[in-house]
């Protein structure tokens, strides 16, 4: 889908609704301002966001375009930015001059060409995210755009009106591309956030932390208060979701170490993990200025100059850390085109993400040991009836082994019997005293001096189980 394909009947309605004179209770949610964005986008509607409320006007080409069923002649021949309205017959201004470029070109990146009539990359990525209602998830290979150069792009020249895109990396090879405005964040907005003039709700934990001065190192006081309020904005909104925040106490060496070592101001509570936030200070890298004194000690080859000084910039950094298994520091950094009042959606969403993460690991792992312990007492089970009739075949074997042991050494007593026969005097006494002997032994032998039943066998230990498990193939592989 592209700026030029007719609208679908949701944007007329859109459409036609701003023409009515936007009357209240049309819509619900915020959706019809993504279609509003996009009918902006193709010079049909002004949307404006002045004065903290959302406006929207139509143009002569959105009249034309409900007259008619299409855009008016000549509608796409007119430049996007030139003039205020998107009519055809709507005179451009001239250009403004351009300053003075350097006599020395930059070097140019060389493009891979588009084909006749498809849409720059820039282009076709605005109309999808458009057409998308303003949220995409793309999977990312080998040859797939960079998406992150194509945001910047799209940020830098503000190809689409009063809104960002931003991009965020998924779990595995996805990224996720949206508008701002589309995102679920719903106590403050990103230029609400941003507004050092606007009285707000503060949070208790926050209010501590203003309290303890617990970021003096953040100057000047212009830029240490905006840290404040992206925190109270994260804190809000997570109270608002039902998730307890609090400060970061200071410990006995008068750090604020939340767990493992790390390091932060506020403590978020989930259901599986805790996330500690913190808020720091970028630094510039200039070129170090020598003093009098530092090019005097080198000349008398004493001192080092540094090429260069870290100095404290009003950019700031937003870092998240969780007590999870598999944990990992991340970190949001305002840019030259993109501040963290529009990344504050994207530092929550990665909490709730590694919670769910978390819970999923944890419910995965309580399914694996309600099957270890399925498979033990699987094999538990096999185990102990293997170990008993072993014993049973063991107990016939030895009643058959004494069995046929009897049988034969009763033969052989009778021919010891015929050799005692013709024995006298001493020789036949002592060999009387052996043959009762005998006679009793071997009739200790048989079998059925007992009942016939089953053997009583006592139950197995620890060790013998463990050594029928390994005979019937029970190894670890199987648990």
């Amino acid at each position: 889908m592209t700026f030029k394909d007719p609208l679908h009947v949701g944007q007329v309605d859109v459409l036609q609704w701003v023409a009515d004179g936007c009357p209240e209770g049309k819509w619900q949610g915020h959706a019809y301002k993504t279609t509003a964005n996009a009918l902006a986008g193709r010079r049909l509607l002004k949307v404006s966001k002045k004065g903290g409320g959302w406006q929207a006007e139509i143009l002569p080409a959105g009249t034309y375009y409900l007259a008619h069923g299409d855009y008016p002649p000549g509608h796409w021949k007119t430049r996007r930015n030139a003039g205020i309205a998107g009519s055809p017959d709507t005179p451009t201004s001239p250009p403004p001059p351009r300053p003075q470029q350097s006599s020395v070109p930059k070097p140019r990146t060389i493009q891979k060409p588009c084909a006749p009539g498809e849409p720059k990359p820039t282009q076709k990525l605005v109309d999808d995210l458009l057409a998308a209602d303003g949220r995409l998830v793309r999977e990312v290979s080998g040859d797939s755009p960079n998406y992150s150069h194509l945001v910047g792009i799209i940020n830098g020249r503000k190809l689409i009106p009063d809104d960002v895109v931003l991009l965020t990396k998924l779990s595995g090879h996805r990224v996720e591309i949206r508008l701002a405005s589309t995102s679920d964040w719903t106590t403050q907005k990103p230029r609400e956030i941003a507004d050092s003039t606007r009285s707000r709700k503060g949070h208790p934990a926050v209010a501590e932390l203003r309290t303890e001065n617990a970021l003096s190192s953040i100057t000047p006081t212009a830029v240490r208060a905006r840290a404040f309020r992206l925190l109270n904005a994260l804190a809000i909104e997570a109270k608002a979701r039902g998730i307890s925040v609090s400060i970061v106490k200071i410990d006995s060496r008068g750090y604020r170490q939340a767990f493992d070592g790390y390091h932060g101001h506020l403590l978020f509570q989930f259901d599986e993990l805790r996330c500690v936030v913190t808020v720091s200070q970028l630094s510039d890298r200039v070129p170090h200025v020598p003093t009098k004194s530092e090019l005097e000690r080198q000349r008398r080859g004493y001192a080092y100059i540094p090429t260069h000084d870290n100095v404290k910039s009003e950019r700031l950094s937003v870092f998240v850390n969780a007590d999870s298994r598999y944990s990992r520091r991340q970190h949001w950094d305002d840019t030259k085109t993109l501040l963290l009042e529009y990344r504050l959606h994207d530092v929550l969403a990665e909490m709730i993400d590694r919670n769910d993460a978390e819970k999923a690991r944890i419910e995965q792992e309580r399914l694996a040991a309600i099957e270890r312990r399925r498979r033990d007492e699987i094999a538990t089970a096999r185990a102990t009836e293997a170990y008993y009739e072993q014993r049973r075949i063991d107990t016939l074997l030895g009643e058959f082994s004494r069995f046929t042991k009897r049988r034969e050494l009763s033969e052989f007593l009778v021919a010891m019997e015929q050799h005692a026969a013709g024995l006298e005097g001493d020789e036949r006494a002592a060999a009387d005293e052996w043959l009762t002997w005998c006679r009793q032994y071997i009739a200790s032998l048989d079998p059925f001096a007992r009942p016939l039943a089953m053997p009583k066998t006592k139950p197995p230990n620890y060790s013998e189980i463990a050594e029928f498990k390994q005979k019937l193939g029970f190894g670890s592989s199987f648990f």
